[in-house]
């Protein structure tokens, strides 16, 4: 069968069709194409890291993301030492070995679609002998294009222990605490400077210009560090 031989889904002579189209065709095209399952991202990474085909370099934002997908997981696979991470994918699962379990991320035919209300991923971990569905979105709902979604999902799960640290569902699902709230940074009602200092007591962000200075004209104190006092500017005026 020559270049129609079965890789494993579709002939690869449909994936080297569509990489060699012009971002307007593939732009038609692509979310068909692999929403009906036609196609599959795993399949598509693999024959371009095989060197199976060859991306000419323009391409439609879509193939683009997953191309550069497939570099995040190459990457992963290159310092994946099994003990304990691994990665591992195929058509439209990925999986994740990590200390905690496996985690593994499918992608649903609705990840191609515009509908918010339709669900893009379905991420489990299987930790012991139970499996854990986790409740979460990936940056910037449907906005990013699927190969940014998809890479920012399986980081995520890779670095679980640190997202952990932020991501409620994450935490429930290992077995850790819920991470603590972090309150709001904001800018400064005073001098619209952004407030870097955390008040225990106030339980807020404070300014440092909300501190007690020196004026350097009178020596007398001022709760700004930012010019004169009060009274010297109003004397100067």
């Amino acid at each position: 069968m020559g270049e129609n031989k079965l890789y494993k889904g579709a002939p690869i002579s449909l994936y080297r069709w569509l990489i060699e189209q012009k971002p307007d065709v593939q732009s038609m095209t692509v979310n068909k194409l692999f929403s009906t399952e036609i196609l599959n991202i795993s399949d598509m990474i693999d024959y371009v890291k095989d060197g199976k085909i060859t991306p000419t370099g323009k391409n439609c934002p879509i193939i683009h993301s997953i191309l550069w997908y497939g570099t995040i997981v190459e990457q992963l696979e290159d310092d994946s030492d099994w003990n304990p991470n691994g990665i591992y994918h195929y058509e439209n699962t990925v999986g994740i070995i990590t200390d905690t379990g496996v985690w593994e991320i499918n992608l649903l035919p609705g990840a191609w679609s515009d509908d918010a209300n339709q669900p893009a991923f379905r991420v489990d971990l299987v930790r012991g002998n139970q499996t854990y569905n986790v409740c979460i979105h990936a940056v910037s709902e449907k906005k990013l294009p699927i190969g940014d979604r998809l890479a920012t999902l399986v980081l995520a799960c890779w670095n679980d222990v640190e997202t952990a640290k932020i991501v409620d569902t994450f935490a429930h699902a290992m077995g850790l605490p819920q991470p603590i709230p972090q309150p709001s940074v904001i800018n400064c009602t005073n001098c619209g400077e952004i407030n870097h200092v955390f008040d225990d007591e106030l339980e807020n962000f404070i300014c440092e210009c909300h501190r007690i200075y020196e004026c350097p004209t009178c020596d007398r104190m001022q709760f700004t560090e930012h010019g004169q006092c009060p009274s010297c500017i109003a004397n100067y005026a």
